[in-house]
C-alpha cells in the first residue's frame, strides 16, 4: 500500500466552544501524517460568482469524495490576496460558522446558523439569521447573507479552500469576484 505524507493544518482544530482564539504567530509547526487511500475535499460550486453591491447572499458547496464525515473544514475569503488581514474571512467547521478578525490572528464565534447574535469585524457583518448550513450526500453547502462595512471596497477576489480529518488541505481556489463601493 502506498503511502502519501501530507502536512496538518490545524489552525481551527480547537476552536469548538470558543469565543475567541488566539492564535500564535506564525505557522504552525509542520507535521504529517500517513495518509493511505484517502482523496482530497474541494469546494464544488460558489454562487453568485460574481456581483455588484454592499451586501450579498452567497451560497457555497463543499464536498468530500470520502464522504461528507471526512470534510473538516471549509474557509471562504473575500478580499485581494490571502493573507486574511484586512479581510472578510470565514471559516466553517462542525456546523458552525466563525470570521477572522482584522489582522487576522484570532477569530470570533462560534456562531451557530439560523440562531441569535452577529460577528463582525472592519471589513463586514454577518447575522446568524442569515446562515444556514445543510448537509447532503457527500457535501456540505453553507449559505451565508454578509454586509460589507466601507473598509472594505474596490473589487475583492472571493476564495475558497478546505480540509479534511486525513490532513489533505486545498489550497485556496478563486471563485469569483464581488465588487463593492
Amino acid at each position: 500500500m502506498r503511502r502519501v505524507l501530507v502536512p496538518l493544518v490545524a489552525v481551527f482544530a480547537a476552536l469548538a466552544g470558543c469565543e475567541r482564539h488566539e492564535l500564535s504567530s506564525g505557522p504552525p509547526p509542520p507535521s504529517e501524517t500517513a495518509v493511505q487511500g484517502n482523496r482530497a475535499p474541494a469546494p464544488i460550486s460558489f454562487t453568485p460568482a460574481s456581483g455588484t453591491g454592499r451586501s450579498g447572499t452567497f451560497t457555497i458547496r463543499f464536498a468530500d469524495p470520502d464522504g461528507r464525515a471526512d470534510l473538516h473544514w471549509g474557509q471562504v475569503i473575500f478580499n485581494d490576496d490571502v493573507s486574511g488581514t484586512t479581510a472578510c474571512y470565514l471559516h466553517l467547521q462542525a456546523g458552525a460558522l466563525h470570521l477572522m478578525n482584522d489582522a487576522a490572528n484570532a477569530i470570533l464565534g462560534p456562531m451557530q446558523p439560523g440562531g441569535r447574535g452577529a460577528l463582525e469585524n472592519s471589513q463586514c457583518r454577518i447575522d446568524a439569521a442569515g446562515v444556514s448550513v445543510s448537509n447532503k450526500d457527500d457535501a456540505v453547502t453553507l449559505r451565508v447573507s454578509i454586509e460589507f462595512k466601507s473598509a472594505l471596497r474596490g473589487s475583492q477576489i472571493i476564495r475558497v479552500r478546505a480540509a479534511d480529518r486525513s490532513g489533505h488541505t486545498l489550497e485556496w481556489l478563486p471563485a469569483g469576484n464581488w465588487e463593492i463601493r
